[in-house]
């Protein structure tokens, strides 16, 4: 198959030897598990991947896990979706966040926040995004809890729930929480030595390497192994 060439963000002239790709935007949320230390890994490693734009939405209790000092991207939070909106002709942030990005992963995915996304609840910013997210845009999970609260019943039918969306779940595997105990957990599939990110384009369209195909979003398995 023909490579697909992505088009920049202006019309560059016909005998342009050098035309822009345009950036594929990844909107990370992270929420309140302990995973969430590793989130300057996962920002660290997503930008070593050619033609990705990153940013990051954080709940509030995230950011007891890591330092936003070494994110090197925009972070956003609840205190910007009101600094920004003052009137009613001011930006929506969850609304804008939600236009800009081509991808959403949600990476760790806490207890609390999937019982709210399961259930329709948009308390914070990014709950907010997540319930204004446009469906034909991929949204990929990564739930991250102790192996007591991911066995609970509810937390099945919650995942099968945000599934029932159309959200991808990037399932947990098998490690030694932190807490001590042997469970599942999403750490060992984001930040092993065998880094994977399951890539998915908007319409059609998946990075591989540098290259971009043509490539049903849905059909996308693991494209990059850092």
């Amino acid at each position: 198959m023909e490579p697909l060439s992505l088009p920049g963000p202006q019309s560059p002239s016909e005998n342009s030897s050098s035309v822009p790709q345009k950036k594929y935007r990844v909107l990370v949320g992270v929420t309140g598990s302990v995973a969430a230390l590793k989130l300057p890994l996962l920002i660290s490693q997503l930008l070593e991947i050619p033609g990705l734009e990153v940013k990051v939405v954080t709940t509030e209790r995230a950011k007891h896990f890591y330092n936003a000092q070494e994110i090197p991207v925009t972070l956003y939070s609840d205190v910007d979706e009101w600094q920004l909106w003052k009137g009613r002709s001011d930006p929506v942030l969850h609304i804008d966040l939600r236009r800009w990005a081509d991808l959403m992963l949600v990476a760790p995915l806490d207890a609390n926040t999937l019982a709210k996304l399961a259930n329709g609840i948009c308390d914070n910013l990014l709950t907010c995004v997540i319930r204004a997210w446009d469906l034909s845009k991929p949204l990929l999970f990564c739930p991250a809890m102790n192996t007591a609260m991911w066995e609970h019943p509810i937390t099945a039918q919650q995942v099968e729930q945000l599934k029932g969306f159309g959200y991808t779940e990037i399932p947990c595997v098998v490690k030694k929480l932190v807490c001590g105990d042997e469970g599942l957990s999403s750490q060992g599939l984001f930040f092993q030595t065998n880094f994977y990110f399951m890539g998915f384009i908007h319409k059609g369209v998946c990075l591989a390497s540098t290259q971009a195909v043509e490539v049903p979003w849905q059909k996308c398995g693991p494209l990059w192994r850092m």
